[in-house]
C-alpha cells in the first residue's frame, strides 16, 4: 500500500510568549503528523500548550506570541507563510472553538454569519449560499433550518450554538477539522451528542480530525492516535488503546488514575501531587520528575521522545511496562514500581 499523505506536519515546534518575570516557553520541540482520514488527539492539563499548538496549526500565532523554532506544514508548505495560511484557513483547515459565543457575532443572524463564509471562499451567490447553509444546519441536527437561519446566537442553547459553529466550520468542505476543547461548558449529555456528531461527520465526509482536550474521556472513542502533552512537550504518543490500557509514561498513567471510571470501584481518585513547572524558567531534566513517584538521579537529564522496542514513543527514563502501567486493578490506582 502506498503511504498516505501527511496533511498536517508539525516539526520541532517551539512557541514563546513574553510575560512578567521572563519568557514563557509555551511549546517546546513538539512534533507530530495528521494524515488523510486520520483522527489525532492532543491531551494535557490546563496550561500545557494545547491551544497554542492549535493556533500554530491554523497559522494564527500572532504577537506577542512568536514561533521561534520548527515548522508547521500543510501539504508540505509552511503555514508560517501568512499568505498561504490565509488561503488554506477555511477552505482546507477549519476550527471548532471551545466557546461558540466568542466565535460568533451576537449582532448578526446565523444565516449572515454562515453565508458570508461561503460567499467569500466558495464564490457562491447569496441565494446559493442560503440553500447550502440550510443544508448544513440540517446535517448537524438543527431542525427547521429555514427559520433558524434568521435567528441570532442568543436564541440558541449552548449545544445548538456548538452545532452551528460545526456547520460553519464545514461550510467550505475542509480536509481537516481542528476541534479545540469543543465540549467546554456543555453538560455531559450534550457533550456526548457533540462528540458523536463530530465523529459521524468525520466518517461520512472523510475528514481528518485534530482533537484538543484536557479530558481523556473525550478522546476515548473519537481518536485513533493520541499525543500526551505535559509542560509544552509531548511525553508519550501511541494508539488510543495503547495509551488507555498500557500507558508507558508515569504522567499518562497518573492522568488515567485521576479520571473517574465506571468499571473500577474506588473511594477516592488518585491525585497528581505537586504543580507543573514554571515555563518562564529553563526546565532542567525531565519536566515531570518533581511530581513523579519513580524519579531517580538519572531524571536530572532530559529524556527524548524515543521509540521503544514495542513501537511506542515515550519520553521517560523509567517507562512503565504493560503490567505496571495497567490501571484496571481493583484499586484503580497507579501501579507500584
Amino acid at each position: 500500500m502506498s503511504r498516505r499523505e501527511h496533511l498536517l506536519e508539525v516539526r520541532n515546534l517551539e512557541v514563546v510568549y513574553p510575560a512578567r518575570g521572563g519568557t514563557v516557553q509555551a511549546v517546546r520541540d513538539v512534533s507530530f503528523t495528521v494524515d488523510e482520514g486520520e483522527s489525532t488527539g492532543i491531551v494535557g492539563e490546563s496550561g500545557s500548550g494545547k491551544s497554542t499548538i492549535a493556533r500554530a496549526a491554523l497559522g494564527l500565532v500572532e504577537l506577542p506570541g512568536r514561533i521561534v523554532g520548527g515548522e508547521v506544514l500543510w501539504r508540505g508548505r509552511s503555514l508560517r507563510n501568512k499568505k498561504y495560511a490565509r488561503q488554506v484557513r477555511g477552505p482546507e483547515i477549519s476550527v471548532v472553538s471551545q466557546d461558540p459565543m466568542a466565535s460568533m457575532s451576537p449582532i448578526l443572524t446565523i444565516g449572515t454569519q454562515m453565508t458570508e463564509v461561503m460567499v467569500r471562499h466558495l464564490d457562491l451567490g447569496k441565494k446559493e449560499a442560503v440553500v447550502r447553509a440550510g443544508d448544513l444546519l440540517e446535517k448537524v441536527g438543527i431542525p427547521d433550518p429555514g427559520r433558524r437561519l434568521g435567528q441570532y446566537p442568543f436564541e440558541f442553547s449552548g449545544g445548538m450554538q456548538q452545532r452551528v459553529v460545526i456547520a460553519i466550520a464545514l461550510s467550505c468542505d475542509p480536509k481537516m477539522l481542528i476541534a479545540d476543547e469543543p465540549t467546554t461548558a456543555l453538560d455531559v449529555t450534550t457533550q456526548a451528542q457533540i462528540l458523536d456528531l463530530i465523529s459521524s461527520l468525520r466518517r461520512d465526509l472523510g475528514l481528518s480530525l485534530l482533537l484538543i482536550t484536557h479530558d481523556l474521556g473525550v478522546v476515548a472513542g473519537a481518536c485513533d492516535l493520541l499525543n500526551v502533552l505535559y509542560a509544552g512537550e509531548i511525553v508519550e504518543s501511541g494508539t488510543a488503546d495503547e495509551l488507555f490500557y498500557r500507558p508507558h509514561h508515569p504522567y499518562t498513567a497518573a492522568l488515567l488514575g485521576s479520571t473517574p471510571r465506571l468499571d473500577v470501584k474506588a473511594e477516592r481518585l488518585t491525585a497528581i501531587e505537586g504543580q507543573p513547572p514554571d515555563l518562564r524558567q529553563v526546565v532542567a531534566g525531565c519536566s515531570f520528575a518533581p511530581r513523579c513517584p519513580y524519579a531517580t538521579g538519572r531524571c536530572e537529564s532530559s529524556p527524548t521522545l524515543g521509540t521503544s522496542s514495542a513501537g511506542r514513543a515515550c519520553a521517560c527514563w523509567h517507562p512503565l511496562d504493560s503490567h505496571q502501567g495497567n490501571l484496571t486493578g481493583s484499586e484503580g490506582r497507579l501501579g507500584h514500581a
